[in-house]
């Protein structure tokens, strides 16, 4: 079950993919992921501020997600996953 930490799971792991990307020997990035305007860091710095959150309108309607063999003749089936868009 997702909780709020997945929103600080997905923002650190992009904060690490870039990182890995943009930093070279001799250079370092600084990647913050927080407000614009709150952190005062060395430059050269990227950073990834998350603006907006909206459902996603594609997946309203997925199917359900079967969950293991039918039992009884009757399927069981996952709740639907929350289908979101961040915006960095």
């Amino acid at each position: 079950m997702s909780t709020y930490n997945a929103i600080h799971d997905l923002s650190e792991t992009l904060r690490r993919l870039l990182a890995d990307r943009l930093n070279r020997p001799g250079q370092t990035v600084t990647i913050t992921v927080d407000s614009p305007h709150k952190e005062k860091a060395e430059l050269p710095r990227v950073n990834l501020f998350l603006y907006q959150i909206l459902p996603d309108p594609t997946r309203r309607n997925s199917s359900r997600i079967p969950v293991g063999p039918p039992v009884n003749a009757k399927q069981q089936f996952a709740p639907e996953p929350l289908a979101l868009n961040f915006r960095y």
